[in-house]
């Protein structure tokens, strides 16, 4: 008779295989394939974010695992979000926020994943991912986490190859207060690393390259209040804002504001962006650090052309406001 493994069953086996490295495939010789870790630029107490791409070599690649190792200065964030295991672009905090999986005979949500787990998101489209610290149990919170374990797979979808070149994932890095100015290792350690062909067979022999976390002293500059939209970079001026305030300004506060997604931490540069009511009295800066629906009705104000804004310089007591030409 054939077994069905049930979802809750195959999803505990698949989080077994993160937390253990187990992810077996039988030999192949293909070519090497390498994951390549990037650099995220932050300062100190900010936020910043790294890629991890896929070379395949000519290698057809249904899935990848690999860990990164930190040091205590620049962790990994703790996500305050789950990620949906398959439709990856969809937060959620329980399976029932997530599609219904399909084709049969899958029953039920998708798995609602990675909930306090590293702050990481897939990019690649059509595959999930499951992140863990290391070691197992470590606690995230704690310093006794020095690493992740990331495996880049599809549950409903094992045929279709990952391109060459391809963003596999994307994860937040949270840059110590009063860290010195410098680089900070990103490192994968090479028995990690396990690459998968589209047959099912292990690529034989693959490369990692390392990545960073660099404080630099970036970050002291200008910002124009309520344009913190693309923030995914940091949380520190320069690093967030393309020159328009426009719709996607308004919901990034939003989903900051209501669902805690891409948050800025709090006394960044992005946070005081952000944190637009009370209004500016130049050169006094508003804000009432609390970022609210007020603070969503300004901006949406200033996207309509209502209201101007404020170009700010630094944060806290050090704040000071113009207002930004017309």
């Amino acid at each position: 008779m054939m077994h069905i493994v049930r979802r809750t069953e195959r999803m505990t086996l698949l989080a077994s295989l993160v937390a253990v490295g187990a992810l077996c495939f039988a030999g192949s010789a293909a070519n090497a394939a390498q994951i390549t870790v990037g650099t995220a630029t932050g300062v100190a107490g900010g936020n910043a974010s790294f890629d991890v791409t896929l070379q395949s070599q000519g290698t057809m690649v249904l899935g990848t695992q690999n860990d990164i190792d930190y040091t205590v200065n620049t962790p990994i964030a703790v996500s305050a979000l789950g990620n949906c295991g398959i439709t990856t672009s969809m937060t959620c905090t329980q399976d029932s926020d997530c599609p219904e999986l399909t084709p049969p005979p899958l029953t039920g949500n998708e798995p609602c994943v990675n909930k306090g787990a590293p702050d990481c998101q897939v990019k690649v489209s059509g595959k999930g991912g499951f992140f863990a610290f290391e070691p197992s149990n470590c606690g995230p919170a704690t310093t006794a986490c020095t690493g992740i374990r990331a495996l880049i797979f599809a549950l409903n979808n094992v045929t279709t190859e990952i391109p060459d070149g391809a963003v596999l994932y994307s994860c937040k890095v949270s840059v110590a207060p009063g860290v010195a100015l410098g680089d900070y290792p990103l490192t994968v350690p090479a028995a990690s690393v396990s690459i998968a062909n589209t047959a099912f067979q292990l690529v034989p022999n693959p490369t990692a390259v390392d990545g960073k976390v660099t404080v630099t002293t970036a970050g002291g500059g200008p910002y124009t209040v309520c344009d913190v939209s693309p923030g995914d970079q940091g949380d520190e001026s320069g690093q967030f804002g393309d020159g328009t305030i426009d719709i996607f300004d308004v919901r990034a506060l939003f989903n900051a504001e209501s669902l805690g997604i891409n948050a800025p931490a709090d006394g960044t540069a992005r946070f005081s962006a952000m944190d637009s009511s009370t209004v500016d009295n130049p050169t006094m800066c508003g804000g009432d650090q609390t970022l609210d629906i007020f603070d969503v009705r300004q901006c949406f104000n200033v996207n309509a052309g209502l209201v101007g804004t404020f170009i700010r310089t630094g944060t806290g007591a050090s704040c000071t406001s113009e207002a930004a030409p017309q």
